[in-house]
Parts: C-alpha cells; sequence; structure tokens
C-alpha cells in the first residue's frame, strides 16, 4: 500500500446512527438560545467574549479536524456516498458547531443596540472586526498549510538547512 494513500475506514450502521444522532443533537443543543435572542430581540445576558471566542473555538476546530483526517475526504472517492455521508458526520458536527456560534454572534450584533443598552457600539464594531481579521488569519495559514506549506515539506526542509 502507497504510503501516501489515506486508510478508508468502513463505517459500521451503529457509528452512523451515533454521529446522526450527534449531529442532531448538536443542532438542538442551540436552538433554545438562538429562538431566545430572536424572540426577546435583545442580547441582554449574552457575554460578547463567548459569542466571539465560541465563533473563534468552532473555525479552529473544524479545521483542525479537517487539516488532521483529510484523508477522509480522499476514502469518499474510493466508497459508496452512504459510506462517504456517515465517514463525514464529525467534519459536519464541527461545522454545524462552527455555525450555530456564527449565528449567535449574529444575532447578538443585530440585536446588541437595544434602547436599553447604553453601551459602546463602536468597541463592539471594533472586536467584530477584530474577530474576522482572526478568522481571516487562521484561514490563511491552513490554506497555506493545504497548499504544501507544512513542516514535513521540502520547502521548510530547504529553509531550516
Amino acid at each position: 500500500m502507497d504510503p501516501e494513500e489515506p486508510e478508508c475506514h468502513e463505517v459500521t450502521v451503529l457509528e452512523g446512527a451515533l454521529g446522526l444522532f450527534l449531529v442532531i443533537g448538536t443542532v438542538i443543543s442551540y436552538l433554545p438560545q438562538h429562538i431566545k435572542l430572536i424572540a426577546r430581540k435583545s442580547s441582554i445576558g449574552l457575554s460578547f467574549w463567548t459569542a466571539v471566542l465560541g465563533t473563534i473555538t468552532g473555525f479552529a476546530s473544524t479545521l483542525n479536524y479537517i487539516s488532521a483526517e483529510f484523508g477522509v475526504f480522499q476514502c469518499c472517492s474510493k466508497v459508496s456516498t452512504l459510506q462517504c455521508a456517515a465517514s463525514l458526520l464529525p467534519v459536519i458536527q464541527l461545522l454545524l458547531i462552527w455555525i450555530c456560534c456564527l449565528f449567535i454572534k449574529i444575532l447578538f450584533m443585530v440585536y446588541y443596540h437595544n434602547k436599553h443598552i447604553k453601551a459602546d457600539w463602536s468597541q463592539t464594531k471594533l472586536l467584530s472586526g477584530s474577530t474576522v481579521i482572526v478568522l481571516i488569519i487562521m484561514v490563511s495559514v491552513y490554506l497555506g498549510l493545504a497548499l504544501g506549506i507544512s513542516p514535513t515539506s521540502s520547502q521548510v526542509k530547504t529553509f531550516g538547512q
């Protein structure tokens, strides 16, 4: 077997069912917060830092899993569509966590400037901008790694000599 070729793992029915249960559970766990923010039309009681750090953590976790388990994507061309979907459930779960946290952050920003809140809106916009910058940096680093600039690549080995 070629060392570059990923080792494909057959997903059992139990693993697929558990993965699907976790994906559905992830969405259900975030729904009360989304509903509460939309119903109240206010972000009172929600920490800005929770929204920001939740978004960054979800994004970083997704990128980490994709880079660590990239072989799962390559296996999709060798297995059935159902097997591929089942093997991608962890990625889907992490993506949903990130999307749910991002939605909370968006709702926080939409409902932040409420007539009952006496807060500095410009500071919040600045912090949100810095969140976007951090996400852009993370994507850039990830793309650099995905394009072959990794600690094991020949460019880095040559540079280190």
